[in-house]
């Protein structure tokens, strides 16, 4: 059995319970719907550290909106921004590691002296994890400004839409559904008081910039309307994309 059969087999069922399930396709999300707007996914990424023969992984989670551009499951969590929570163990360590005897060869030395325990325990230990560790911090996001905490700079920045690449992956959309003009200001001035007096200018720069896009959704009706529709079709297109991957949206 592969790593990644693996993981979706201990996961599904150690999860289950907890309202996840695994997604249809060959990529390890396992996910869960707050509501009709919000995803919350868990998978692992390689650690990049390995050393023959320990194998090691590290399992992170994210929080994940209908008004971003597109949810998009087919790629590696490894490469997703919204991915990029880390889940600890109960001694504070976000690397899990098994043995894997394997590719071993004989009259060759390797390592030794690392967490000598097989995949699947080393699978279930880290499922644990999840759930002493990182769920309870996912069951506090139940809105959309708690996914705003949880999302920082992914949603910090609005877009002008008719120059917002559709590549662009982030979900500056929310400060349209959470903010007025005034909260949104008092918002970024707070990112400019916050900065050392050399990045000031540069800072108050981006601000004008920022409070210039909402300004022109509050008071442009035109672009107002636009902007809803948007977010609309956003949200549409995003739920199909769900349903698609077997989930009940």
């Amino acid at each position: 059995m592969t790593f990644n059969t693996a993981f979706k087999h201990v996961y599904a069922e150690k999860l289950a319970p907890y309202g996840f399930q695994k997604i249809k396709g060959r990529r390890p999300y396992l996910v869960r719907m707050v509501g009709d707007e919000i995803l919350q996914a868990v998978s692992y990424a390689d650690a990049g550290t390995s050393v023959r023969p320990y194998k090691d992984f590290n399992v992170v989670w994210g929080v994940a909106t209908v008004y971003r551009p597109k949810i998009n499951l087919e790629t590696n969590p490894r490469y997703e921004n919204w991915m990029k929570n880390y889940v600890w163990d109960a001694s504070g360590h976000v690397t899990f590691q098994y043995r894997d005897d394997s590719p071993l060869k004989p009259g060759i030395h390797y390592s030794v002296g690392g967490n000598d325990v097989d995949m699947m325990e080393e699978l279930a230990r880290s499922a644990e994890a999840v759930i002493q560790n990182a769920l309870p911090r996912m069951d506090q996001v139940k809105t959309l400004d708690d996914c705003m905490e949880i999302l920082g700079s992914d949603a910090a920045y609005v877009y002008d839409l008719g120059f917002e690449y559709e590549c662009d992956e982030k979900e500056g959309m929310l400060n349209y559904k959470l903010y007025t003009l005034e909260e949104f200001t008092a918002r970024k001035k707070k990112t400019v008081d916050s900065v050392e007096a050399r990045y000031k200018e540069r800072r108050t720069q981006i601000m004008n910039e920022q409070v210039a896009i909402f300004r022109k959704f509050t008071e442009d009706e035109r672009y107002h309307q636009k902007v809803l529709e948007e977010m609309e079709r956003r949200k549409a297109a995003n739920q199909e994309i769900l349903r698609g991957y077997g989930l009940k949206v």
